[in-house]
């Protein structure tokens, strides 16, 4: 992974960064330690973080409670809630929980 990395930086001419899904992580590993894998060996290049919950598609962690994906978000990064909700009250319900979990 780091030469395909190099490989990039080359190309661009600037160091390649990349986002951390962690729903997708979360889909993988629900242990996230898989999370903490990828922010050792490549925190260095992280731009931002993208979280949702996961029972089959982004879906929204005030509904799923998936806890361990907020706690695997790494402090000083922008975060995007990729959730996807049926109705539009459940949007300051997602923010109030994903903002209740990163205070904490």
């Amino acid at each position: 992974m780091r030469r395909a990395f190099a490989e990039a930086d080359a190309v661009l001419g600037r160091p390649l960064g990349f986002v951390l899904d962690l729903c997708h992580v979360y889909e993988l590993d629900r242990t996230m330690a898989l999370a903490d894998r990828l922010l050792d060996a490549f925190g260095d290049r992280l731009e931002e973080i993208h979280v949702s919950g996961y029972a089959g598609y982004h879906d929204p962690l005030c509904v799923t409670m998936q806890e361990p994906v907020v706690a695997a978000v790494p402090a000083g990064y922008p975060i995007v809630i990729e959730s996807v909700f049926d109705e539009r009250s459940q949007v300051q319900a997602e923010l109030d929980w994903v903002r209740s979990r990163l205070a904490g």
